[in-house]
């Protein structure tokens, strides 16, 4: 899931990327959609919130698009609500993040490209970068060393749970966990192009249901490494 800034230039940017993909909305109506997006009722509500920011006040907001969709709906764009809607490209702007605490989006870009050979992976991207910035700040533990991040933001990352939505049930973790031991990297060496999978082994235990336990696969994770910290 994609995170804005909330600043000028990041904003504008936001409006011109939801202009471009929604352009038979009224102007007005794609700012309350915007402002449900980011957790405001009204857009009214939204401009109030900016103006009491301080200077040090942690200004970022996730884009729901499930929220965005909704207000669509609600405003009679049902057809402009089913439309294929992302802002994924936004993280490749340095005002940009992806819901990663201290993982810049200028990262994203070269982590995505690990990724290619799994065409489907877009949506999960955001997922594993969090769990590979979690091992990577772990600190000098061995790379077999089991790691563990809430499940409930891997649901979210992978849009499998709406991020404002606190639960989940063992249908939705199943499906998530499944796709994630799926995942395929395509890495290169000297004796060309290798595909290779992303983890080892991934499960929410039974006595511990909060948490996805996970083990990366080292060869990917020695190439996430250098993609994600440089």
């Amino acid at each position: 899931m994609t995170r804005v800034h909330l600043d000028v230039r990041s904003l504008s940017l936001l409006k011109s990327h939801t202009t471009r993909q929604l352009p038979s909305v009224r102007y007005g109506h794609r700012l309350e959609a915007i402002a449900l997006s980011l957790g405001f009722n009204t857009w009214s509500s939204f401009t109030h919130h900016l103006k009491s920011l301080s200077n040090d006040a942690p200004a970022a907001r996730v884009i729901d698009i499930f929220e965005m969709r909704a207000r669509l709906v609600e405003l009679g764009y049902v057809q402009e609500a089913v439309a294929p809607l992302s802002f994924v490209d936004l993280e490749d702007d340095v005002h940009f993040m992806c819901d990663i605490d201290g993982l810049v989006a200028t990262r994203m870009a070269s982590f995505r490209h690990l990724l290619n050979a799994d065409t489907n992976l877009i949506a999960r991207t955001t997922a594993v970068a969090r769990m590979a910035y979690a091992r990577l700040t772990a600190g000098s533990s061995g790379s077999h060393d089991n790691f563990r991040v809430p499940v409930l933001d891997v649901l979210r990352d992978m849009g499998i749970a709406c991020h404002y939505r606190s639960e989940f049930g063992a249908n939705e973790v199943e499906h998530a966990m499944n796709e994630l031991i799926d995942l395929r990297a395509q890495l290169a060496d000297r004796r060309g192009e290798t595909t290779v999978p992303v983890f080892s082994s991934v499960l929410v235990p039974a006595a511990d249901p909060d948490f996805v336990r996970y083990t990366f696969n080292p060869t990917f994770f020695a190439q996430a490494k250098v993609a994600l910290a440089g």
